[in-house]
């Protein structure tokens, strides 16, 4: 398994397989959160392929 971080800017760290429209929307859910609570790695959020 390898966890691929979700950066601050609401991207993937390093390419997947084409992000679907759910891929797409976590991602951008994601920066929301970071924007609302802070960018504080570890603590972030990952996809685990």
């Amino acid at each position: 398994m390898e966890l691929i971080e979700i950066t601050e800017s609401g991207t993937v760290a390093k390419p997947i397989n084409g992000p679907t429209d759910l891929v797409k929307e976590v991602m951008s859910s994601t920066a929301g959160l970071y924007m609302a609570a802070g960018y504080v790695p570890p603590w972030i959020g990952y996809f685990a392929t």
